[in-house]
């Protein structure tokens, strides 16, 4: 966290507390509250409700701006006009082993990920809000499914996604890195 302070960022962390203050906000939201049986699909939601509800900058806390370059500066310098993602490059083996995945319906998972581990907008932003529905539905009609794919497929990236095809990157260019932790996967945040 000291590294986004030391760029001038200003932080704010949030605890269950909040985030429970937040859904109860959105109706639709809270009443998926039973399905969400692994604690990344709760912190999935929680940081997409927190950007369309307050606006700003949402960052992983195992994701790091680069020592070299000032983030904060050159966003404020460009300002991106409503919507900004990491992305990840998936590779050909990826893309075809997610495939047969009954979770996908036969349908092709996209090359390039946008990734929610890293992202802005301004408030009530439309691609945001977009991006809850289909997370909302996804969660209700996948309800019992709880796999790490499921995760991805039903309120991580690959559901960001499919709901901001057309979404933006910073410029192409290396701002941040991101030393994954995977503490969620394999189940181990039940």
């Amino acid at each position: 966290i000291d590294a986004w302070g030391r760029q001038g960022w200003t932080i704010k962390v949030w605890n269950r507390d909040m985030v429970m203050e937040l859904i109860h906000k959105y109706p639709a939201c809270e009443q998926i509250l039973p399905w969400l049986k692994r604690k990344v699909y709760l912190a999935d939601m929680a940081r997409l409700l927190a950007i369309y509800d307050e606006g700003g900058h949402y960052f992983d806390i195992d994701t790091q701006p680069e020592p070299r370059r000032n983030l904060w500066e050159h966003l404020n310098l460009h300002q991106p006009s409503e919507i900004y993602y990491a992305e990840h490059q998936l590779g050909v083996y990826h893309v075809l082993w997610s495939w047969p995945k009954r979770i996908r319906k036969g349908v092709l998972e996209h090359p390039v990920r946008l990734a929610n581990l890293a992202f802005g907008a301004s408030p009530g932003n439309a691609f945001v809000k977009a991006n809850i529905d289909l997370l909302v539905q996804r969660c209700t009609e996948f309800k019992d499914d709880h796999d790490d794919y499921a995760v991805l497929y039903k309120t991580g990236p690959m559901c960001t996604t499919d709901a901001v095809k057309g979404a933006h990157v910073v410029d192409g260019e290396h701002w941040l890195h991101h030393n994954p932790e995977h503490s969620w996967m394999n189940n181990k945040d039940l």
